[in-house]
């Protein structure tokens, strides 16, 4: 994390934002670690969806999930608290996603989500 801290240092990021697949979630921790962020969980943006539903967490699961077992200066949270924010709704609700055929219909609403999430959140 402190390597991450020293690599972002005096960068201007204000948001984190990942798919709620488990594995996302955890390459965004050490990040937003070292940033002092909170991570916004953002359904529309996850891989394409052969299999449905879709086999991730919702925002309240990896929030208990993923916490602030030992903050850092500047940490998001205190002991205990979620790096999930809990507080950010998703421009793409988890009931808004079907079954997809192909790449390029994942694509489509990957680009569309992610469109929406810059359009509707502030700063970097």
């Amino acid at each position: 994390s402190e390597l991450h801290r020293e690599q972002y240092l005096g960068r201007p990021f204000e948001h984190i934002i990942s798919s709620p697949f488990v594995r996302c979630v955890q390459t965004a921790v050490p990040v937003a670690e070292a940033l002092g962020l909170r991570i916004k969980v953002e359904p529309g943006i996850c891989e394409i969806l052969t299999v449905f539903p879709p086999g991730f967490l919702d925002t309240e699961e990896l929030a208990k999930q993923f916490s602030c077992n030992e903050p850092s200066h500047g940490s998001a949270c205190g002991p205990h608290e979620s790096l999930i924010d809990q507080s950010y709704v998703p421009v793409v609700q988890r009931s808004q996603l079907t079954a997809e055929f192909g790449d390029s219909q994942a694509a489509r609403r990957a680009e569309r989500a992610a469109t929406a999430v810059r359009e509707n959140l502030r700063g970097r």
